[in-house]
């Protein structure tokens, strides 16, 4: 047979104990009331006669006004501090499995970044891959794009650098043609003529990843 989960027993155990906290106020000495006697009540042809004795022997009587008020006071204290802790049980245990929901994804994301940088890293460290066709991003533009900047400008001074004796320029090297060329055909009108070493680095990712996606790593000469 197999065992409730700490939830389902709680939701079981709540209304069992509220019924017994009620049977318990109403067995207090004085508040059960004589059966008979509450079976006759508004039945005239069958009331006892006068002489007969009020109650037998062993029956209690009837409870007083104040009992039936002391034993409702109790039955809803009982209540009460059952159904808060169930209240609260419910909602510590809400707040547990959000919470190990949270760490259980941030756990994930982490490791999934982790492993996202070590492929670049490795793709780096590797030179790209090399040669041709799709080179070691594998048609991947971020990792295209980091791989480039590596081995075109992260050392020689980034977005701004310079090289070539001054014909490349930006983080991708691009010659002012080539530059003029691929900004159009990316639909950035606005950036034909200007130097690319110094429009925003944004610009130049975008202009690349467009060169890139049209004509593969071929204008970097194959590498990554």
């Amino acid at each position: 047979m197999g065992t409730l989960s700490p939830r389902r027993l709680r939701a079981v155990a709540f209304p069992v104990l509220v019924a017994g906290a009620l049977a318990t106020a109403l067995a207090l000495p004085g508040v059960a009331v004589d059966a008979e006697t509450q079976s006759r009540v508004g039945h005239a042809d069958t009331v006892r006669p006068a002489a007969a004795p009020a109650t037998q022997q062993g029956t209690t009587g009837p409870a007083s006004p104040q009992q039936y008020a002391d034993a409702g006071a109790i039955t809803n204290y009982a209540n009460a501090v059952l159904l808060n802790e169930y209240v609260e049980a419910v909602q510590r245990a809400q707040f547990e499995d959000a919470a190990n929901r949270l760490m259980q994804e941030r756990a994930a994301a982490a490791a999934a970044a982790a492993e996202t940088q070590r492929s670049r890293a490795t793709v780096v460290a590797s030179g790209g891959g090399g040669g041709g066709g799709g080179g070691g991003c594998s048609g991947n533009t971020d990792c295209f794009l980091a791989c480039t900047r590596a081995h075109e400008s992260d050392t020689a001074g980034g977005y701004q650098a310079v090289g070539g004796g001054g014909r490349y320029r930006g983080a991708y090297q691009f010659d002012q043609q080539t530059w003029n060329s691929n900004a159009a055909a990316s639909g950035r009108a606005d950036l034909v003529g200007q130097d690319p070493a110094s429009v925003a680095p944004a610009a130049q990712d975008q202009v690349a990843a467009d060169t890139y996606a049209r004509r593969g790593n071929a204008p970097w000469g194959g590498r990554c």
